[in-house]
């Protein structure tokens, strides 16, 4: 197994930390720490926890990034110095001589950028711990493998004999010479010592070993997250799911069902080409709003709901079963492939949508119009491939955001809270960037369909879909030329109030959980 950050599978619990694991992810405990963009939850107590998805979610944004010393990628760890671009992973960096302070906020420095202390020991010098000489033969110094001791001032310890008594003093880590505690332990954790904490009562200290082998892996990743060793107390391990469960579904519920007619109105805008009225603001719908309610009921806005739901079903049953664990693109690609396969129910379910419930479906005499499925097949999964990775990437940084200004939060209603806002936020921010292409794409699933929409201009009368594009791009150009750039997000005003009322009823359904 290898390492789910850096994609090493060396272990050596001394330099990089227990080697842990569950279901199909391992990762060293020390690039959990030091990984980009990685944050843990901090409470009371010490305890520092980091969630299984955001650990698979942050190893595809490392798939790009090379390591400046063995230009091999999933570099998870990027130097701390200001304007530094240098990225690397955890192991080549302590064989190049880098920096990690195990002190928060766990910053890395590259060897250009480690910090060189004002005095060198002599050429004759020993370490106090292992009695030999502190420069080899064919060695120069380094700072970053040989360091000072802070109250001792004369002498020196070479990095790998402190980190080992370190490993094996835990909370008794002290000055070997003069038996200092509190200025030792914090100066050689800014020097790039990892001292563990969670030993407790001395009596322990014989059974350190056997308490990391077997007490560690059952509880570093109870309900679904990895806790470090920092002071585990087993009475905080209880988490209410049951609030937990029923806060996520109360959200999928949200963004199904209930923004369902802002999904209607937003795509009857995007579809109409003869629309005089844009609706780029949500204020101008109100009246159509009502003039709908008027003539046609509650049902014009619940159109297609059945067939959404059987979509949703479909891409949700994609994503559980197939590759399940895969976090690499191309694992990614042929889940989008699969779904992208259903383009003829989606455009079914674009029909049932926008179509009025006052005229019936005509079946359509101009199939030469129709743009065929298998020319838009391509267009549409690179769109679903690029909003899949342009949504991971805003929500593991909203994600990292959130939690870093979160100063406790043990229980999972709390880190599910964080997880739904972040999860929001992304959503919100994919499909507006995403808008345009999608107004392209479903008007050239239309095409063709002699569908029936309701005019939304005054929201009285009813409209037939005729166009004649040719493509992708004679669609750009054709709005563009006609409508201008902003017919392009044409319905716009319908988002806006989508997720207005996504976030207002979120937040009430949040305080009524919590």
């Amino acid at each position: 197994m290898r390492c789910e950050l850096c994609g090493s599978n060396q272990r050596d619990v001394i330099q990089y930390g227990h080697f842990i694991g569950k279901q199909n992810i391992m990762v060293h405990t020390n690039c959990l720490f030091f990984s980009s963009g990685l944050q843990g939850l901090r409470d009371d107590y010490g305890v520092y926890s980091f969630l299984l998805n955001e650990i698979s979610n942050q190893r595809r944004l490392f798939n790009g990034r090379n390591c400046c010393y063995c230009k091999k990628n999933l570099a998870n760890i990027s130097c701390s110095h200001s304007g530094c671009q240098r990225t690397f992973h955890f192991i080549c960096g302590l064989q190049n001589g880098t920096r990690n302070q195990f002190v928060p906020p766990y910053r890395s420095y590259c060897h250009r950028h480690v910090r060189v202390p004002k005095y060198r020991p002599k050429a004759n010098e020993l370490c106090c711990i292992c009695y030999e000489n502190i420069f080899a033969k064919t060695t120069k110094f380094n700072p970053a493998t040989m360091l000072r001791s802070p109250c001792c001032r004369k002498y020196w310890f070479h990095k790998l004999c402190l980190q080992t008594y370190a490993h094996s003093a835990g909370d008794l880590f002290r000055c070997p010479l003069c038996n200092n505690n509190d200025n030792f332990l914090t100066t050689m954790r800014y020097w790039g010592v990892f001292v563990p904490e969670a030993i407790g009562h001395v009596e322990l200290l014989q059974n350190v070993y056997a308490i990391v082998e077997e007490e560690l892996p059952r509880c570093l990743f109870e309900d679904g997250y990895i806790n470090s060793y920092h002071g585990i107390r087993y009475d905080d391990l209880y988490l209410p799911k049951s609030e937990s469960k029923g806060l996520m579904w109360f959200s999928w519920f949200i963004e199904n069902v209930i923004s369902h007619p802002f999904i209607v109105l937003r795509q009857q805008c995007q579809v109409n080409i003869v629309a005089l009225r844009f609706h780029l603001l949500p204020f101008s719908l109100v009246p159509i709003i009502i003039q709908l309610y008027s003539r046609q009921g509650a049902a014009t806005f619940w159109k297609g709901l059945g067939c959404s739901l059987i979509l949703k079903g479909i891409s949700w049953l994609v994503g559980k079963y197939t590759f399940t664990g895969e976090t690499s693109l191309i694992a990614c690609v042929i889940r989008q492939c699969i779904e992208a396969a259903t383009l003829v129910l989606k455009r079914s379910c674009l029909m049932s949508t926008v179509g009025s419930i006052l005229v019936p479906h005509l079946s359509s005499n101009s199939c030469k119009q129709q743009i065929s499925l298998k020319s838009l097949f391509f267009p549409y999964m690179c769109m679903e491939i690029a909003k899949y990775e342009f949504r991971a990437l805003v929500k593991v940084s909203t994600l990292a955001f959130l939690r870093k200004n979160r100063l406790c939060a043990t229980w999972e209603l709390e880190i599910q809270k964080m997880e739904i806002k972040s999860d929001l936020i992304a959503r919100i921010i994919t499909e507006v960037a995403f808008y345009p292409l999608e107004t392209i794409l479903h008007r050239l699933l239309l095409q063709g369909t002699d569908t029936i929409i309701d005019n939304l201009d005054n929201g009285k009368s009813m409209q037939k879909q005729l166009t004649y594009y040719q493509g992708i791009g004679d669609c750009y150009n054709t709005i563009v030329s006609m409508e201008g750039y902003t017919g392009l997000y044409k319905g716009f005003g319908a988002l806006f109030m989508q997720f207005s009322m996504h976030t207002v009823i979120l937040n009430v359904g949040m305080w009524i959980f919590s």
